[in-house]
């Protein structure tokens, strides 16, 4: 009983790495085409600069400036550090 669960194991084992290299196979043909993964990135609103001028000088919270631009308040902090 233990001599078929170690080959079943076994068969599983390999099934398993063959299926990670066709999905990294898959993958890299992807980006070879030129196939973008992940989430598109947002443009920076129109009077982006102003409101980050706010910021910067203390007048207005990252909260604050985050919702006069229409974004998160992470997505504020990320455009702010770049």
């Amino acid at each position: 009983m233990n001599l078929v669960i170690q080959i079943f194991s076994y068969v599983a084992q390999m099934e398993r790495e063959m299926n990670h290299r066709r999905t990294m196979d898959g993958i890299a043909a992807a980006k070879a085409k030129g196939v973008k993964f992940g989430r598109t990135s947002l443009d920076k609103p129109d009077g982006f600069e102003k409101v980050l001028a706010q910021w910067a000088s203390g007048a207005i919270s990252e909260c604050e400036a985050a919702r006069l631009l229409g974004v998160s308040r992470p997505t504020f902090h990320k455009w702010s550090h770049e």
